[in-house]
C-alpha cells in the first residue's frame, strides 16, 4: 500500500539552479520560502549554476 505524499511536496522542487540576477530574496518569494530558512540552507554567495537548496528534509 502507498502511502499518500504530501502534495505541497509533491509539486515543489527540493532544489533550484540560480540564474543570473537571481537573488535569494526573489527565490524565496518564487518558491514562497521563507528567506531566513533559505539564507540557513544555503550558507554562501549567490552564484549562477548554483544548487540552491528549497526544503530541509522533514519538513
Amino acid at each position: 500500500m502507498q502511502r499518500p505524499q504530501n502534495s505541497l511536496a509533491s509539486k515543489s522542487p527540493s532544489k533550484y539552479v540560480a540564474q543570473r540576477g537571481d537573488t535569494y530574496s526573489s527565490i524565496a518569494r518564487k518558491f514562497d520560502v521563507e528567506l531566513a530558512d533559505l539564507k540557513k540552507w544555503n550558507r554562501q554567495n549567490l552564484v549562477p549554476g548554483m544548487k540552491v537548496v528549497l526544503s530541509q528534509a522533514g519538513r
